[in-house]
Parts: structure tokens; C-alpha cells; sequence
């Protein structure tokens, strides 16, 4: 089981599929009301983005493997870490 959340630029292949996805973004919801939301946005690798209708929403416990961390400096960390923070809040209120 992963830790904390993995960097944007990360390449990881989601349980039961074929073709790799890079992680794009964060926590992201549907257009549909009441939708939950994701702990990533992703697109799918090598192509990335073409439209709006490529992105791809999934949770961490959705993650197979990991093929690659993406690049993380002290400001990807501080962010990381205050992004990490604001979703517990979310999740435990």
C-alpha cells in the first residue's frame, strides 16, 4: 500500500488495466452532482492530454504498480504536504 500521495509526472498502471496513466493532478470531482471525489486526475501515457474526455479520475487504492515517481523539489514537498493536510481535514472533518 502507497503512502501519501504520489507527484504530478508520476507513471503508474491502475488495477485490471493495460495502458499506463500519468498523474495530472489532484483531487478532482465529476460534472455530475454529488459525485465524489478522486485523489487523482490522470492521462493516458505516452499521449497525455488531447481533451477534456481523456482525463481520467481514480483513487489510490485503485494503483497496480507505480513505473515512476515523478520530479518532486522542496516546493513540489511543501505543496504535497499542505495538500495532504487539507484532504484529511476534508475526510475527517
Amino acid at each position: 500500500m502507497l503512502e501519501g500521495l504520489l507527484p504530478v509526472g508520476s507513471v503508474v498502471r491502475l488495477r485490471g488495466g493495460e495502458k499506463l496513466v500519468m498523474i495530472a493532478g489532484f483531487y478532482q470531482a465529476t460534472k455530475i452532482p454529488d459525485s465524489p471525489v478522486f485523489d487523482y486526475a490522470g492521462l493516458p501515457y505516452p499521449v497525455g492530454y488531447l481533451d477534456a474526455d481523456q482525463m481520467l479520475l481514480f483513487d489510490q487504492g485503485q494503483i497496480e504498480e507505480v513505473f515512476f515517481t515523478g520530479f518532486l523539489n522542496d516546493e513540489g514537498k511543501e505543496f504535497m504536504a499542505r495538500i495532504e493536510k487539507l484532504a484529511d481535514e476534508v475526510k475527517n472533518g
